[in-house]
């Protein structure tokens, strides 16, 4: 878990999730980070919002939004939440809507598959500098 807002890089005695930002995008680590995100959202009782990234870099790959099926993702791990599905750019798009929902927490991929479609490992430091609040990479 990363943080580049943190004047004391100190962890904190208790941390408070209330809301989660999860994006994904359409690659084989959507199932993982979609997976994680529901799990600590159901233990820390937060809500769990997912951004649902098919900005141009997808489109530019002629990939389609529904190459990713999130409802059915949703309904196989048992997660709840509501899905945005975000046109804009990665980094702008996941800020937005953590700023939007107030959220806790961020959650992203880390980026074990570094294909040409794996948008959100090259903009993990971005995505993390931006980012209003903490960033867990799976």
């Amino acid at each position: 878990m990363t943080s580049v807002h943190e004047l004391d890089p100190a962890t904190p005695n208790h941390a408070d999730l209330r809301v989660i930002v999860c994006a994904v995008e359409a690659n084989d680590e959507a199932e993982t980070i979609l997976k994680t995100a529901g799990l600590i959202a159901q233990v820390w009782g937060a809500k769990l919002t997912i951004a649902h990234m098919t900005g141009s870099r997808l489109n530019m790959l002629q990939m389609n939004a529904n190459d990713l099926d999130i409802d059915a993702l949703k309904r196989e791990f048992r997660v709840t939440g509501a899905v945005r599905t975000l046109q804009e750019d990665v980094v702008e798009g996941i800020r937005c809507t953590a700023v939007q929902e107030s959220a806790d927490l961020v959650i992203v991929g880390r980026g074990h598959n570094r294909g040409a479609i794996s948008r959100l490992w090259s903009d993990l430091y971005e995505i993390i500098r931006e980012s209003p609040c903490p960033v867990l990479s799976v």
